[in-house]
């Protein structure tokens, strides 16, 4: 469902209207109720080890040290069996 909005107070021409889409609003309240219910339940549903979409944590955090690791190894000329003590 697609309405109009008028963009100005006596609005005829086309151009001075303003299209929106009524069907996300619907999708967004659901997709909010349902994230306010999960907050209180996330830490016990998702793991320690997670590094995206998690509240607080950059989703470049995992291709960061990726590259770290890489580089490391790369660095020492060893073939892939870096230690690393976290």
């Amino acid at each position: 469902m697609i309405t109009l909005l008028p963009k100005l107070v006596d609005a005829c021409k086309i151009q001075q209207f303003k299209p929106i889409c009524l069907l996300n609003c619907l999708y967004k309240w659901i997709t909010k109720v349902l994230s306010l219910r999960l907050d209180s339940v996330a830490d016990t549903l998702i793991l320690f080890t997670q590094s995206a979409f998690m509240e607080g944590i950059n989703i470049m955090n995992g291709v960061l040290a990726l590259h770290e690791i890489l580089h490391e190894t790369k660095r020492i000329k060893n073939k892939g069996s870096l230690e690393i003590g976290f």
